[in-house]
């Protein structure tokens, strides 16, 4: 089945009720049924939820009106402590047929309950007690009582589990989806589903009792969908899980859904591996983690979103400039533009503090100065460069250039002797180099920050030069100003950070 991705949250709960057939009601009438059939009835009579027709029977094929539909709900709901029977329901009126002088006493109590949580809504402010119920009308309030109480609805568990409703154009519109998720989940066991027919007591018994356990199951339901552009693709092509993976994933080029469900309180985290173009019109992927975090047991997160103020600066190393004067950038969808200006400096270690508004594409240009000492004396060459880039989802920078950031990659990683491997094998089919920096490059917090990569037109000759080291482990300072280590292949390609003061295969000294 299939249904409105949405990101749904569920309340994790266990019942206090524990289903037990050791004092239930027997009721001859039953005994032709099918054991599973007549577990249910049992099983309701335990709880006090149903009642019989007399000591001994049950009258399992009367046909059930609404009134009874809403005694037996309501008993369940306040037996099972989800919701509070509101304390006005003696003196505040839902439907001008269950009034106050009604003898039912439970019908008044239990009507009450049931339209405050939207269960039942009446017809013309009537409940209509005595007339019967149809069958797509319980697949409504059935739905209605699990979307209350759990806060997903009978869809979200049904979404990837086939149905075979024969008869789904003869009921009424807003009920067919929730008839066929009966159908899905087994709740309903039969294709013509009948749904103007009248439901029979044991019919409805096994209904109710099939709904209670789903909704008593701890059980977490979870969507996800976002567009192609809102991942940080113009395009995307493949999308790949894991061996074993809990995710059904379906997607086209314009946009990505995920489902998962899952019993227990259990932490899932699973990598789908992501390719196809950015919104630069060049080859991209993005190894993204998906992780539900419970905040309170209210809340679900699968993603780290970005959030405006948890991302560094970066050194001007990076661009082969020694210190920056100035900076321009420029929101290319809306065209508004942003100034900043420094005060010049004669060090090494300058920051370039990038835009952090919103996720559009920004074209960021800046001016500063190369500086060389020539006979002794430091020789200023001005200097300018422009870069465009965006924020992903995940808040990772994506920036126009063929060379590409792996840090924010958890397929990359560093060993302590500086090896650099992918998915936890060393990789040894590429050249790798070591550019110690003098300030952080590529900073990142919480692992949302991929950074930038050289400027597309310097070569490696060039930035091994800048940084004076031909790239070599046993190149790297043993003093050193700041303790962070960027790695990178031929290409520019850069794969990982390394921090000096981990590393086991050199002695390394901060400077003081």
């Amino acid at each position: 089945m299939k249904s409105k991705i949405v990101l749904v949250l569920m309340a994790l709960f266990v019942s206090n009720i524990v289903a037990t057939t050791a004092h239930a009601q027997k009721f001859a009438d039953i005994q032709g049924y099918a054991t599973d059939t007549q577990a249910q009835v049992f099983n309701l009579a335990a709880r006090n939820i149903i009642k019989g027709t007399s000591a001994t029977t049950f009258s399992p094929n009367a046909n059930i009106t609404r009134g009874q539909v809403v005694k037996m709900m309501g008993r369940y709901v306040e037996a099972s402590g989800l919701m509070q029977v509101p304390t006005n329901w003696e003196q505040g009126d839902r439907f001008n047929d269950v009034l106050r002088e009604t003898p039912d006493r439970e019908l008044r109590k239990y009507s009450a309950l049931l339209h405050d949580m939207g269960v039942f809504e009446g017809q013309r402010g009537k409940l209509k007690p005595n007339e019967l119920m149809t069958r797509e009308n319980m697949a409504l309030v059935l739905e209605r009582l699990v979307s209350s109480l759990r806060e997903y609805s009978l869809i979200d568990y049904a979404y990837d589990l086939p149905a075979n409703v024969t008869d789904l154009t003869n009921a009424k519109v807003e009920a067919r989806p929730f008839i066929e998720a009966l159908n899905a989940l087994q709740i309903s066991t039969v294709p013509e589903f009948k749904p103007k027919d009248t439901v029979k007591r044991v019919h409805f018994a096994s209904f109710l009792m099939k709904t209670i356990e789903l909704i008593e199951l701890d059980r977490q339901v979870l969507y996800f969908e976002r567009t192609a552009e809102e991942l940080g693709f113009s395009r995307i092509e493949t999308v790949k899980t894991i061996e074993g993976s809990r995710y059904t994933v379906t997607f086209d080029e314009q946009a990505l859904s995920l489902y998962t469900k899952f019993n227990g309180d259990e932490q899932i985290k699973e990598d789908i591996l992501i390719t196809g173009t950015d919104l630069f019109g060049r080859p991209h992927e993005s190894s993204m983690r998906l992780v539900n975090t419970f905040l309170n047991n209210r809340e679900l997160s699968i993603i780290p979103e970005y959030r405006p103020g948890e991302h560094g600066s970066l050194s001007v190393t990076l661009f082969l400039m020694h210190a920056y004067t100035e900076e321009v950038w420029t929101n290319t969808k809306t065209g508004q533009q942003f100034s900043y200006s420094t005060p010049y400096y004669d060090d090494n270690g300058v920051f370039i503090n990038f835009n952090q508004r919103s996720t559009p594409i920004f074209e960021h240009t800046f001016t500063g100065y190369v500086m060389k000492r020539v006979d002794g004396k430091i020789v200023r060459t001005p200097k300018s460069e422009t870069y465009r880039y965006y924020y992903d989802y995940e808040g990772v920078m994506i920036t126009d250039n063929t060379a590409t950031n792996y840090i924010n990659d958890s397929r990359y990683s560093v060993t302590s002797d500086g090896d650099v491997t992918f998915n936890g094998e060393i990789m040894t089919d590429r050249e790798f180099y070591y550019l110690p920096t003098v300030r952080p490059v590529a900073l990142h917090w919480n692992n949302v920050f991929g950074g930038f990569t050289y400027p597309e037109d310097a070569t490696l000759e060039e930035i091994l030069a800048f940084h004076a080291t031909d790239g070599k482990k046993s190149s790297i300072p043993t003093t050193f100003m700041h303790p962070t280590v960027i790695i990178m292949d031929q290409d520019k390609n850069i794969y990982a950070e390394m921090d000096l003061r981990d590393v086991t295969f050199g002695t390394f000294t901060e400077m003081k």
